[in-house]
C-alpha cells in the first residue's frame, strides 16, 4: 500500500439485489393501503357470508366483530340465509339462527325434526 491509492471494493447490482428491493417496496405500499379483519364493512361480509352454508356462518363467525354480528343478527338487515340442510349428521342447530330470513332449507330422509 505504499503510494497505492486505496479504492473501496465495487459492488455490482445483482438480479437478487433487485427483487429484494422490489419486494422490500411492495411490501411498503402493502402496508400503506393493508387493512384489518375490523375494517370490513357489514357489505364486505354480506358477500363472503354467500360461500358458506347457514350452519358453519352461525358457529364459525358469530361474534368475531360488530360488523359480522349485524349481519347475521340484526332484524333489520335484508341478508337472507342460504343453504340450511339438515341431515342426521345434525345434532343441533345453534339458537341464534334466525329462522323468518332462511329461504332454503333441505330435510334429509334421515332428519329429526326435533333438532330444531
Amino acid at each position: 500500500m505504499h503510494g497505492m491509492n486505496y479504492w473501496p471494493p465495487t459492488r455490482f447490482p445483482t438480479k437478487h439485489d433487485s427483487i429484494l428491493y422490489d419486494t422490500a417496496k411492495i411490501n411498503k405500499e402493502l402496508e400503506e393501503k393493508s387493512s384489518i379483519i375490523h375494517d370490513l364493512c357489514p357489505d364486505n361480509w354480506a358477500q363472503i357470508f354467500e360461500y358458506f352454508e347457514i350452519m358453519d356462518l352461525f358457529t364459525t363467525f358469530g361474534s368475531i366483530t360488530d360488523a359480522v354480528d349485524q349481519v347475521l343478527f340484526n332484524e333489520n338487515n335484508r341478508f337472507l340465509l342460504r343453504g340450511l340442510i339438515l341431515d342426521a349428521g345434525v345434532k343441533d342447530v345453534p339458537e341464534s339462527i334466525p329462522f323468518n330470513r332462511v329461504i332454503s332449507l333441505t330435510l334429509n330422509e334421515t332428519t329429526s325434526l326435533g333438532v330444531l
